[in-house]
């Protein structure tokens, strides 16, 4: 998976690139991380970081916060990194440009492939 292949690189230093993985989401995590869990290799699994709105009050999992910024900058000070670091893929344009407006770098993308890294490269090459 891509994100199997950029978990190994970050490991095997090839790029100097650090990995890491989180998921934004208003479903429920433990649906996420189950299917986390079932295309990734446990040691990968295990570092990606998921939130969803059942971790922040008064939310609860499967409802909408609105935008997804909060999670957004929660998984800046999880991974102590700027904003403009994060490359954010989504498949809603409100959550994109409100994204954007806060210095994230949104992609909009119905779902995660092998057609998103292109973006992902070209992001940690700069």
């Amino acid at each position: 998976s891509v994100l199997q292949d950029l978990f190994e690189q970050s490991d095997s230093k090839k790029n100097n690139l650090t990995c890491f993985v989180a998921v934004a989401s208003f479903g429920r995590n433990d649906v996420i991380t189950k299917a986390i869990h079932s295309i990734l290799e446990p040691k990968y699994a295990n570092r990606v970081f998921v939130t969803t709105p059942g971790d922040y009050d008064p939310y609860s999992d499967g409802t909408s916060m609105g935008n997804k910024n909060t999670q957004l900058r929660a998984i800046s000070e999880k991974f102590d990194t700027e904003l403009e670091d994060i490359i954010f893929f989504d498949y809603d344009k409100k959550n994109m440009f409100i994204a954007k407006e806060m210095g994230v770098n949104a992609v909009v993308a119905a779902s995660f492939n092998r057609e998103l890294e292109p973006k992902i490269y070209e992001h940690i090459s700069e």
